[in-house]
């Protein structure tokens, strides 16, 4: 078989968990989506679900909801993504539960004709922008298709959310504003009598610098998985990354001064020495950005990655070391190397690095 793997540490996931809830003393929507980031949502889902790890977790579509209900995972889903308005999708969220988002009032009619159908009313989560320019109108608008949503029996907001773009930032005025915008939509809604359930908008970033953002419940994301959005929020949570990418040296062999290593030759050694090539390349999702950047650890020393790494392969050079073939190889994991090492060496961010893994690359769950 072949040795890459990414292996999940699922002790660490709860961890994680933990640490969260304690740092904001709050209930929790996870999100698991994009197969939590690369973690696999299916396992994850049903941890959180029998340690009671989050309330409610949060996927990007009815797909990633129903992957989750078809793995036995019973908790609420809320949809942050907005849905088509097709029978068979509107049908998906009355028959599994699922928690749509509405950023205006285009479901409507179609909620309006499935509430009919299935004989009870549709619970939304309504989002409204104060500064992603993403899903969402502006707050005043968003009040107003709020005000229409309310007069609606069918349909009942049992959440409202915004999001933030740069929580992580060192500078924490523009998500200052966010929340004072978001908050300022609450008092009115209140003001006019209008129950719109859940408040929320704390996500990775907020969790971290901004208390004031936690509200009734929390979103946390990127930090579930023991990763740190970015080097500027503050990193004293006690995470613990739960990915690690392993592989092994398949091959070894010494090499002249001045050997040219890969495509393009784009890496010449300096000196006499060996190399080794492990079975990893950027069709596993170890991006080819890394290509002359990167390091990986073998028998506790960090050894580079030189020359192009290819689709299924890349070469490391050991100077005088030399290892056996079969010498387990680390990519990125806990300690040494992280995630976010790597993402740093492609200027990337975490995320990207966890949630590209291939879907050839076997998860190993700990």
């Amino acid at each position: 078989m072949r040795p890459t793997r990414v292996e999940i540490d699922l002790a660490a996931i709860r961890n994680n968990m933990t640490a969260i809830r304690k740092h904001t003393g709050r209930p929790i929507i996870m999100a698991i989506k994009a197969d939590a980031y690369g973690h696999g949502a299916q396992k994850v889902g049903r941890l959180v679900e029998e340690h009671g790890l989050a309330e409610m977790l949060g996927v990007t579509s009815i797909e990633e909801a129903l992957d989750l209900r078809q793995a036995g995972v019973t908790l609420p889903i809320l949809i942050f993504t907005l849905i088509d308005k097709t029978r068979d999708d509107i049908d998906a969220l009355f028959e599994h539960n699922l928690t749509p988002t509405l950023a205006d009032t285009y479901l409507v009619d179609a909620l309006l004709d499935g509430a009919r159908r299935w004989g009870r009313p549709m619970n939304v989560h309504f989002k409204t922008d104060t500064g992603m320019g993403r899903l969402g109108l502006p707050p005043d608008e968003a009040l107003d298709k709020i005000n229409t949503l309310s007069t609606i029996h069918e349909i009942r907001i049992t959440g409202i959310y915004t999001h933030f773009p740069v929580s992580d930032s060192k500078d924490h005025a523009f998500t200052r504003e966010q929340i004072f915008q978001f908050q300022h939509l609450l008092d009115k809604a209140k003001y006019l009598g209008l129950d719109l359930g859940l408040r929320h908008c704390a996500n990775s970033g907020a969790v971290l610098d901004h208390p004031e953002s936690y509200m009734d419940i929390i979103r946390p994301g990127l930090i579930c998985y023991g990763l740190y959005p970015s080097r500027e929020c503050t990193r004293d949570l006690g995470i613990i990354p739960a990915m690690t990418m392993k592989s092994a040296v398949m091959f070894i062999k010494r090499v002249k001064k001045g050997t040219g290593i890969s495509y393009g030759l784009t890496y010449t050694t300096s000196r006499d020495t060996y190399v080794a090539t492990i079975p990893v390349g950027y069709a596993d999702g170890y991006p080819r950005a890394l290509s002359n950047r990167t390091r990986v650890i073998i028998g506790g020393k960090t050894y580079p990655v030189v020359g192009r790494i290819c689709m299924d392969q890349c070469v490391i050079e050991l100077g005088d070391d030399i290892y056996p073939v079969g010498q387990e190889v680390t990519l990125f994991g806990k300690d040494t190397i992280t995630a976010e090492d790597v993402a740093d060496w492609c200027d990337t961010i975490p995320y990207e690095i966890t949630c590209n893994m291939s879907r050839r690359v076997p998860r190993t769950y700990l």
